[in-house]
């Protein structure tokens, strides 16, 4: 009997030790996986060029990979990352960079000091222009500098059969709601920048002088205000889309109404050559 009875013990021993091996394991497992998650949140995808470029040239989007780091590092060298594309597709540099160089800030962004109106493209073909919008379908503070944007209103090609029709798309913001890019710099650009009013009737857009007298017609014939589509970064400018070239697109469909002016009505205002 005394040894039937040591056998017991010793089975529940084993099965105690067993359930404590699977109580240990577990523990490891969920102390190891915390870390992995803490070590991953401390990293950030960023940009890198793909190629060389020369200063005043753009870069598309097929020209540009991705590569993580670790956060600190972003800070530190004040870097662009993957969701900051916004700021650098189709955009000129202003210096010489290297393949495998990492994306910074201020190879697209000038100081206040340099230029008190950096915030439009180092190119001679752009302009920045004011477009009223809908207030009251404003995004409000989730638009911001550099983000880029459609424009959507209603139209009546069709004589007779008002439809609703997107006018440009891809368009890069200058300001929005009192904040622009030269109020926050390179510090601040993309997604850290300062948010602004929560409503308004108008934003300061860059676009191609083409763009923009076609707008002016355009806007004659206009029901209405335009209102914002806001484009996501990721959606936009994808890495494995080698055609996201990031260029503002004018919609085609709305050429012939863009060709004449329609009189007494107002438009896009502020042209402001760099």
């Amino acid at each position: 009997m005394a040894e039937e009875s040591q056998g017991v013990q010793n089975k529940w021993l084993l099965v105690v030790a067993a359930i404590l091996g699977i109580i240990v394991a577990i523990v490891y497992n969920v102390d190891r996986n915390r870390a992995i998650r803490i070590a991953e949140g401390a990293k950030k995808r960023v940009l890198v060029y793909k190629v060389d470029i020369k200063a005043n040239q753009r870069v598309p989007a097929k020209n540009l990979t991705v590569r993580t780091v670790d956060a600190k590092t972003i800070e530190t060298m004040n870097l662009m990352t993957e969701k900051d594309m916004g700021a650098i597709v189709n955009q000129p540099i202003r210096q010489d960079v290297k393949q495998n160089d990492y994306v910074a800030w201020s190879h697209v962004t000038r100081s206040p000091e340099e230029n008190p109106s950096y915030s439009i493209s180092n190119d001679d073909d752009m302009v920045r222009i004011s477009v009223p919008i809908d207030s009251v379908t404003s995004p409000g503070r989730d638009l911001r500098p550099n983000d880029r944007i459609n424009l959507v209103g209603l139209f009546e090609v069709v004589p007779g059969k008002p439809s609703s029709y997107w006018a440009v798309a891809n368009v890069r913001v200058l300001e929005a709601g009192g904040i622009g890019v030269k109020d926050v710099g390179a510090q601040a650009a993309g997604k850290n920048a300062p948010r602004g009013s929560r409503s308004y009737r108008a934003v300061a857009l860059e676009v191609p002088l083409g763009v923009h007298l076609k707008l002016v017609n355009l806007t004659t014939h206009l029901l209405g205000s335009f209102q914002v589509q806001v484009r996501s970064p990721g959606a936009v400018y994808s890495i494995d889309d080698p055609n996201a070239d990031g260029d503002v697109t004018f919609n085609e469909e709305l050429a012939k109404l863009a060709k004449v002016a329609a009189t007494g009505r107002g438009g896009v205002s502020g042209m402001t050559p760099r």
